[in-house]
C-alpha cells in the first residue's frame, strides 16, 4: 500500500494505492478490507471488495481518494488494510507507515504580530514567505502557540497548499489564479472573458504581486486605471 499525499489540509485529497500482484501458477480469488480511522480511533471511511487475481505475476491496482472535509478533526489518520485468501486472513506489510495527517494551522495578525496556533497534536512543518519571496521554515508542536514579527504575506502547509496571512483590521486582494496573460488581452479560463489592454497594461499587470494590501491595491487602481479580477479575500 501507499498513501500520498502524506500530509494535507481541510479541501485537499488523500490517495491510498492498492497494488496486488499474484507470483502462484494458479488464479486466486481474494477479499480485501480497507478502512480509515481518525485521531480519536473513530472509523470514518470502509471499503471491502472481492477480486480475481490472474495466474503468473498478474498485477491489479485501484485507487481510492479520500476528500479531506472540513469536519475531520486534525491530526494522524490510520489506514488498516488485510486481505483474505484461501482461508487465510493476512495484514499490510507496509502497516508500520500506514497513515496521514490532517493539519491545521490558525493564523492571523494583531498589533504587528503574527499569532500561528497549531490545532493538531502532532508536528506541523510549514513555510511562511515574505513578499521578496524570503522563506522561514517553521515546525510547531502540538497545539503549540507562537508569535513572530510581522515581516510575512503568506503561509504553506498541507500538501503545499498556500494561505495568505490576514490582518484583522485590514483588507487584502488576490490575484486571481484564472487569469491568463496572452499578447493583447488577459484570459479569464473559468468563463473565456477577454480583457483587452496595451503592451504597457499587460506589462505591469506582471508585475503585480500576488497579494494586495487594501492600501496596494487601492494605489495600483489609480496608477493603472483598471481592475483585472482580483479576489477579495
Amino acid at each position: 500500500m501507499s498513501i500520498f499525499p502524506k500530509h494535507v489540509t481541510h479541501g485537499e485529497n488523500v490517495v491510498i494505492h492498492l497494488r496486488f500482484e499474484n507470483s502462484s501458477k494458479k488464479t486466486e480469488t481474494i477479499k480485501y478490507q480497507l478502512s480509515v480511522k481518525n485521531p480519536e480511533d473513530k472509523q470514518i471511511y470502509e471499503h471491502s471488495d472481492s477480486i480475481l487475481l490472474g495466474k503468473a505475476n498478474y498485477l491489479y491496482e485501484t485507487y481510492f481518494p479520500i476528500k479531506i472535509e472540513e469536519n475531520f478533526l486534525s491530526g494522524k489518520y490510520k489506514v488498516v488494510f488485510s486481505l483474505t485468501c484461501r482461508g487465510v486472513k493476512i495484514e499490510s506489510s507496509t502497516k508500520d507507515w500506514d497513515f496521514f495527517f490532517v493539519e491545521q494551522v490558525k493564523f492571523y495578525k494583531k498589533e504587528n504580530k503574527i499569532i500561528l496556533e497549531n490545532n493538531s497534536n502532532e508536528v506541523t512543518k510549514c513555510s511562511l514567505y515574505d513578499r521578496e519571496d524570503n522563506i522561514l521554515e517553521l515546525e510547531l508542536q502540538g497545539k503549540e502557540k507562537k508569535l513572530l514579527d510581522d515581516n510575512y504575506s503568506y503561509i504553506i502547509y498541507g500538501n503545499n497548499k498556500v494561505f495568505p496571512i490576514p490582518d484583522l483590521q485590514k483588507k487584502y486582494y488576490l490575484k486571481n489564479p484564472d487569469i491568463k496573460i496572452c499578447d493583447e488581452y488577459l484570459l479569464n479560463i473559468k468563463d473565456n472573458h477577454k480583457f483587452y489592454l496595451s503592451p504597457l497594461e499587460i506589462n505591469q499587470f506582471k508585475k503585480m504581486p500576488a497579494i494586495l494590501s487594501d492600501e496596494e491595491y487601492n494605489k495600483k487602481f489609480h496608477e493603472l486605471g483598471f481592475i483585472i479580477d482580483f479576489l477579495v479575500l
